[in-house]
């Protein structure tokens, strides 16, 4: 058994579309720019879009909140499916949101029911304190043997 979850965090890079399937069912899509620091230092920073994926209740939320531009948190599954443009098969890989989070220090304010869970309870106990830092690392510019 596997674990399938991603949790990312970008700006709305295209803005939400909402319809409904035919069953009747409620999606938003909408494209997630995620921006990730240069290869090498001074290079150009790269950002990857990726196609994210909401149902019912979650895609109603989405659809009315979100906008182009915004910063937000996506929590997921990475989903795999195939279609036909042109005469040709293709595949894509797209996330299948089960909470969308606004970045502003709120809460999760968006989540798909079936994902909720119980809040944990609140104990008496006093605070831990923060470990000690670790120690300098030795001399790294020994070889390597790999």
């Amino acid at each position: 058994m596997g674990i399938n979850h991603i949790s990312v965090m970008g700006h709305i890079a295209r803005g939400p579309e909402f319809r409904m399937t035919p069953n009747g069912v409620p999606t938003c899509t909408f494209s997630l720019a995620v921006t990730r620091p240069p290869r090498q230092e001074g290079g150009p920073e790269i950002t990857d879009y990726m196609r994210v994926v909401t149902w019912r209740q979650l895609a109603e939320k989405v659809n009315e909140t979100v906008q182009k531009g915004a910063l937000v948190v996506v929590e997921g599954r990475l989903s795999t499916r195939s279609y036909e443009k042109d005469g040709q098969r293709r595949k894509t890989v797209e996330i299948e949101a089960s909470a969308v989070s606004p970045v502003s220090g709120a809460a999760r304010v968006m989540e798909e029911p079936e994902f909720e869970q119980e809040p944990e309870p609140v104990s008496a106990a006093p605070a831990r304190k923060p470990a000690a830092p670790p120690p300098p690392a030795a001399d790294l510019d020994d070889e390597i043997p790999f």
